[in-house]
């Protein structure tokens, strides 16, 4: 779809993508994984770059149904606790990949 209107795949996020982060998987459009323990760990396993995200909606009718914004830091600070996530894996993902793919300097 990006190649039909003229988008360079670098700049089209992948919302709410399993952890599909290798090259092959993702074509070259950047995935943003759901902050989910397990699909983080496997995104990291395979070691291609991604963004993380939350599913966060504000509706009252439907109290904890999704993942919170409080998700991101906190599970970002468990999996560098545990080694799973490196300084320069978290790097990536909080600061050059959202820089890269936005074009804003995040710093």
């Amino acid at each position: 779809m990006a190649d039909a209107v003229g988008l360079p795949r670098e700049t089209v996020v992948k919302h709410h993508s399993p952890p599909l982060v290798l090259a092959n998987e993702v074509h070259g459009c950047v995935p943003s994984v759901l902050a989910r323990e397990d699909h983080l760990r496997e995104a990291l396993r395979k070691g291609g770059p991604f963004l993380m995200e939350t599913d966060y909606i504000d509706d009252p009718r439907r109290p904890g149904a999704v993942l919170g914004p409080a998700t991101v830091p906190r599970k970002t600070a468990k999996l560098r606790t545990t080694g799973a996530l490196t300084d320069a894996d978290a790097a990536v993902i909080h600061q050059a990949l959202p820089s890269k793919t936005y074009g804003i300097d995040i710093r």
